[in-house]
Order: structure tokens, then sequence, then C-alpha cells
């Protein structure tokens, strides 16, 4: 019965195998209902990926997720050239 709130979070570049994370600046999170985003290689032929990233190969997967203060994104290998990253947290609010 509570509404239910979205934001896209500009999140920048990816990491090299290891973890960034990003401040959402969302207050009153009452509860997360998803976290789901898209990274861009800025390459001629414009690579993307969905987040999160299931690979069989362990290190070729990216797990994406959120807390109530960032967004976080880690990733098992060198995933630099992908520089545009955007990620979207659906949640709940406690003021509502």
């Amino acid at each position: 019965g509570k509404p239910l709130y979205r934001k896209t979070i500009n999140f920048g570049a990816l990491t090299n195998a290891s973890e960034k994370k990003v401040a959402h600046n969302i207050s009153n999170i009452n509860f997360i209902t998803n976290v789901y985003g898209t990274s861009f290689q800025d390459t001629g032929y414009r690579n993307c990926f969905p987040l999160p990233f299931a690979s069989s190969a362990a290190d070729a997967s990216m797990y994406v997720y959120a807390n109530a203060e960032y967004v976080i994104v880690g990733t098992g290998k060198d995933r630099t050239g992908f520089t545009t990253t955007y990620i979207t947290i659906e949640y709940t609010k406690t003021t509502d």
C-alpha cells in the first residue's frame, strides 16, 4: 500500500576488479525493492552490459546493490573501459 519511488544515479566509470560506491543521496529509505543498471563502453561499437551481470567465468560477473547511503558495484576484472554507468534504485520511504 506504500508508494514506490525510483531514482537513477549517474554512477560513472566501472573499476578494475574492485568495488566502487557512490552516494545516492536518498533520505528516509524504508525498503529497497530493486537495484539494476546498465554500463556502456565508449568505443565505436558502444558495448553495453546489464547490471548485475552473470557469467560462467566468475571474474567476468558484476554485482550491484544498495544500502541506506550508497549504490555499490563490484567487478571481477578490469572494466575501466566502461565509462558510463547508470544505476536505478526502486524503494519505499519511511515518511509515507
